[in-house]
């Protein structure tokens, strides 16, 4: 029996039936070497430290522990501050101060401008001065904590000047005064406070009415209201009145309020506690504060530190900050504890857990039995810290897609400039757009939750699984020295020997941080993290097998792995592609490709300069390696590709990652290296290339995955061709050493050989070089291809892609032949391929504007031509986004959409050009240029300002002309196009379908740039930032949909008041969508969903769409 897939009968295939019824020589392009995001670099944050050398710390530990108090403490200081790789130099900014420096450290006893312990950046000369102050510490006298809050809050307070706590590097540089710059005070002691003067006492602050400050200065602190009950105390002039001054007051009213409170903390906008629904505004767990302030992260140490008889109690079960009588406290049925201002209160240590409260901090209790002892609690806030002050990348990323969703999950990629790091953090996403963490993944601390850096961070590297393949053998291998070459092959071991600590850098390349400090005797870089900086590469979802095949072997290869793991793949720019649980964030297995081992060496390089290595987007297919469907062999193949950090691919066999019940044994090790690597055709840029050989024409390939219209799981690339084998589908990418644009088929049975098809034929470079006659074979490279199946039998029949001189090709795969498959051919009535390997061949057209070519770097879409001319509408984009000229590029971008009027009929079940003209044949004929097509364009350039809640966004209308198919009405044309009127705008992510209908989403953007890799703090990214738009447009004429889609007024309807727009700016960075009954919601980096109404019913929709 005949084996077809199970796909529903689309829209080319019923063209088909109804035809054939009864019968129808250049320099290299120089890649950028710093991601498309533009980039800030948040400020370095302000610590204040306030310890505890009153007697009292002179007491044992207790609970078995001997030591004193202030033994502990200082060994705690000499730890946590001395650690690197918590904090590195430049880390934070330092300031410290104790009760009554009773050491022999001078000055620390009082917080002044310009002391040896005032706010400087923590370099080796402050570092060395903290840790003499720490071990210096000896305990005698009193407990006066308000004397420390003072000093806090007043120190942050202190005019500017170059040595103000404020200044952009105290001590050295005074100005520019940023604005964004957090500021934090981690208190510590070991009991109730004891001792004030009159000087010292705040007044009443958290039971007083005031307006917060700009911008938020029309929010009332209302004493009244139950949002504030968490908040209030009963008695003036207490240490939670000193940490709601330092929160509540602007403590520098002339420097701009720019701080900017997360988006990603996970509070919902609402919270219930008994009576109270408590905004998100006022819940102690969110911080809104843009202007500045001190966040008070409390400690305190003992039992006489978290204990204390009244009410309200600190649940002791699990040391929660919003746990024992919290909830009682924001439902206002518990208050803080009343009269305690007076010497010696028993209930005084209650303050510290009110102190953290009325900041936005947290209370960490320790000691003996508690969840954390002393020095685990200075670095979990020391990590907090680190957190919040990380650059949030992913939502300035522009040009690729960084983000993918599932049905319940979002992953988003992202990294940090400072000492590139990278990360992926897994999100809910309900169907109004909504995002919070997902729980799944673990907690940092409070709200904060895990990444897979932090999972990687904690990881034992012994348990990695990091592969590579030998060079010499061309086996795959475990990433791992040994004396022998059976792994790493000599050569690869003499590139990684640098100064002879080839060992050491392999072992730091897999994780090890034992050597990181820059030093003689530890060479190598400090990193933030194990987990290298995640730039151009799009995240790839895998779960059960997808395809949706009805081929032999396949319902069962589905049954199998049904529940298997859910996956996610991305590459790195720390050496390696990742692959990630989607369930808890925790690393699966890694690859090195053999091609980027030549500059490992550079990342442990403490001068390191960012570059790329694996930076090029994976995907999977299924795929019948056996290639017999008798005795089939059914594998999940992941492709992977380096971007800017190499040429060519590599592919995994990435079938049995294990299961969600943990019954299924992975495959996953370094045991099975061999077979998990199934091939690594990667090349070093300057690798030398054998004189006829493949590698002539592979080059570097950036393109996104290409997906199938109808299943976002699944990569059309990896297919069935026509000659019943199994393959990737590939453009050649850029930079290969012939620079020609060449369509390559990877097999993956058999021999798995490469086949290819030169797109310009056998066309040579002119001696001398003719511009004009050579462009195609000058400094060009295959983009991305859409694969098309015009039968619906499973196997791919013809291909669309692009190149970088604007040229669209098509390459004909109908024939069972594979060696008659070729480029096609326009103007021949026997519809015979172009011969590519005799004769010069042809793109079906060429984009250009004003004589300028423009670059096709995105797929094309195709669609069934249903306006009677037959045929196929063939859409792109231009603009390309590669080399630093490229960003900055003014050259006017455009949308096309073409037509191939090509025909086809079925001979003895194969796909075949029809060019009988007696039997609704017609001649192929190429799309000559502007004069076959109708334009398109913006009504006017300005647009139109949203409202309601659309607000944040821009809207234009679009000329709707007619694009008439039909020789009987009149001039016929080919299609349309619409220039893009915004300066540099252009396409670089594949268009989709909006909501299955012929409606074109075209994601456009004006990439970041500038900045120029600057290592410079700053509020705002230098340069000029991306810009991203959403244009509607119907693949056959460019009009706009049927229906209004766009809500321009933001009143919830689509209607006539929406000026019928169907263009609009949308945030930069990756977008995703969810669908609704009505509404199609997209989410992009501003958490501000925007809300598309529905296209009429159709069937077979997908529940939603990844929109790269």
């Amino acid at each position: 029996m005949k084996n077809v897939p199970s796909f529903k009968k689309t829209a080319i295939a019923a063209v088909i039936a109804a035809v054939c019824h009864p019968c129808v020589w250049a320099a290299p392009l120089d890649f950028s070497t710093l991601p498309p995001g533009l980039v800030a670099i948040p400020p370095t944050p302000n610590v204040i430290l306030s310890v505890d050398d009153s007697g009292s710390m002179s007491e044992q530990v207790g609970g078995g522990d001997t030591k004193t108090k202030m033994f502990r403490l200082k060994e705690a200081l000499g730890t946590v501050f001395n650690d690197k790789l918590l904090l590195p130099d430049g880390k934070i900014r330092l300031a410290w101060q104790v009760m009554h420096n009773n050491g022999s450290s001078p000055g620390a006893a009082n917080l002044t401008v310009g002391a040896v312990n005032s706010m400087k950046v923590l370099d080796d000369t402050h570092r060395a001065n903290f840790l003499s102050f720490a071990a210096s510490l000896s305990p005698g006298s009193g407990t006066p904590s308000h004397r420390m809050m003072k000093q806090a809050y007043g120190y942050m307070k202190s005019g500017k000047s170059v040595n103000s706590p404020w200044a952009y590097t105290p001590g050295t540089k005074e100005t520019p005064y940023l604005g964004c710059r957090r500021s934090y005070h981690i208190f510590m002691t070991d009991g109730g406070w004891n001792g004030y003067s009159a000087s010292e006492l705040p007044g009443e602050a958290d039971n007083t009415d005031a307006f917060m400050p700009s911008p938020d200065n029309s929010i009332l602190y209302d004493t009244t209201s139950p949002q504030t009950n968490v908040y209030r105390g009963a008695q003036a002039n207490l240490l939670a009145d000193w940490a709601m001054k330092m929160w509540r007051e602007d403590l520098q009213p002339d420097i701009d309020n720019l701080i900017k409170p997360s988006t990603t903390d996970g509070v919902p906008a609402t919270e219930t506690h008994g009576a109270t629904t408590l905004e998100r505004y006022w819940n102690p767990k969110h911080n809104p504060a843009k202007w500045q302030h001190l966040v008070n992260y409390t400690i305190g140490y003992g039992t006489s530190a978290y204990t204390w008889p009244s009410a309200p109690k600190w649940s002791m079960l699990d040391d929660d900050n919003y746990g024992g009588d919290y909830t009682k406290l924001v439902a206002g049925t518990a208050t803080w504890v009343p009269n305690v201002l007076q010497n010696l209160n028993s209930n005084n240590p209650a303050e510290l857990w009110h102190i953290a409260i009325n900041s936005r901090g947290k209370f960490y209790p320790t000691g003996p039995g508690r969840k954390y002892d002393l020095k685990d609690a200075f670095k979990k806030i020391l990590e907090t810290i680190n957190l919040e002050n990380t650059a949030d990348v992913a939502s300035m990323a522009g040009s690729a897609s960084t983000n993918i969703r599932t049905d319940l999950q979002r992953f988003t990629a992202g990294y940090d400039p400072k000492k590139w790091s990278g990360y992926v953090r897994a999100d809910k996403v309900d169907t109004s757009g909504a995002v919070s963490p997902d729980p799944g993944w673990g907690v940092v601390s409070g709200s904060t939750h895990k990444t897979t850096a932090n999972k990687l961070d904690a990881r034992d590297i012994s348990s990695r699984v990091i592969l590579t393949t030998n060079d010499t053998t061309n086996l795959g291998v475990s990433f791992e020295w040994e004396a022998t070459t059976t792994k790493l092959s000599a050569a690869q071991k003499a590139l990684l020997d640098d100064g002879g600590l080839g060992e050491s850098r392999t072992n730091f390349i897999r994780g090890d941080r034992s050597l990181e400090e820059g030093t003689p005797s530890k060479p190598f870089r400090i990193r933030d993290s194990r987990q290298g900086d995640i730039g151009n590469s799009n995240i790839w979802y895998v779960d059960k097998p997808a395809s949706n095949y009805s081929f032999s072997g396949y319902k069962s290869f589905v049954s199998t792995h049904k529940n298997r793991l859910p996956m996610i793949y991305v590459g790195g720019n720390d050496g390696m592609l990742h692959g990630f649980s989607g369930v808890d964030g925790e690393e699966q297995i890694a690859y090195v490709p053999k091609a980027v081992i030549p500059e490992l060496s550079k990342l442990s390089d403490p001068a390191y300069v960012h570059r790329y290595y694996v930076d090029g987007s994976p995907f999977t297919g299924d795929a019948n390696i056996a290639g017999s469907a008798a005795s089939p062999d059914w594998r999940t193949l992941l492709v992977g590709s380096l971007g800017a950090g190499g040429k060519g691919y590599f592919i995994l066999d990435v079938t049995q990652p294990g299961n969600k019940a943990g019954t299924v044994a992975s495959s996953f090790s370094t045991a099975n290296a061999s077979s998990l690597v199934v091939m690594d055709k990667t090349l070093h840029p300057s690798a030398p290339i054998a004189s006829g050989s493949d590698d002539e024409d592979i080059g570097h390939i950036f393109h996104p995955p290409v997906m199938d219209d109808n299943n976002p799981f699944k990569a059309s690339q990896v297919a069935l061709m026509n000659d019943n084998r199994w393959a990737v589908i590939l453009g050649n990418g850029y930079n290969s050493k012939n620079e020609r644009p060449v369509l390559v088929i990877q097999y993956l049975d058999g021999l798995k050989e490469i086949r290819k098809i030169v797109a310009t034929g056998n066309q040579t470079v002119s001696t001398p070089i003719k511009p004009d006659v050579d462009a195609n074979v000058i400094a060009n490279g295959l983009s991305a291809p859409k694969p098309v199946d015009i039968n619906s039998d499973g196997k791919v029949d013809i291909v669309y892609a692009g190149d970088l001189k604007g040229n669209l090709w098509k390459f004909d795969l109908t024939s069972s032949d594979a060696n008659v498959w070729s480029v096609a051919s326009w103007g021949s009535a026997d519809a015979t391929p172009c011969d590519w390997k005799t004769t010069i061949c042809k793109p079906l057209f060429t984009a250009i504007h004003s004589g300028k070519r423009q670059p096709i770097t995105a797929p094309p879409t195709v669609k069934a031509n249903d306006r009677g001319a037959g045929g196929m509408m063939v859409a792109f984009g231009t603009g390309a986004n590669l080399t630093d000229n490229d960003r900055s590029s003014t050259d006017v971008q455009s949308v096309y959409s073409v037509l191939d009027n090509t025909t086809y009929k079925i001979v003895s079940g194969k796909v075949v050009v029809n060019t009988d003209t007696t039997d609704n044949g017609v001649i192929p004929v190429a799309v000559g240029g502007l004069t076959d097509l109708v334009k398109q364009d913006m009504v006017d350039a300005t647009g139109i300002a949203g409202q309601g809640v659309s607000s944040s966004r821009r809207f234009w209308k679009m000329t709707q002309n007619e694009v008439n198919y039909d020789s009987t009405k009149g001039a016929v044309k080919k299609g349309w196009y619409f220039n893009f009127q915004v300066t540099s705008e252009r396409v670089l992510r594949p268009m989709t379908f909006f909501d299955s209908s012929n409606n074109l989403m075209v994601f456009s953007v004006t990439p970041a740039y500038g900045g120029n890799g600057s290592t410079d703090e700053t509020c705002e990214p230098a340069g000029t930032p991306e810009k991203a738009y959403l244009t509607l447009m119907n693949i056959m004429d460019g009009k706009k949909p049927g229906v209004q889609v766009m809500d321009r007024n933001g009143d919830g309807y689509y209607n006539t008041t929406d000026d019928g727009v169907s263009r609009m700016t949308l945030p930069p960075g990756a977008i995703s969508s969810v669908v609704g009954k009505k509404t199609l919601t997209l989410s992009g980096g501003d958490n501000k969903p925007d809300k598309l109404a529905r296209m009429p019913e159709q069937p077979m929709r997908p529940s939603w769409r990844q929109l790269q």
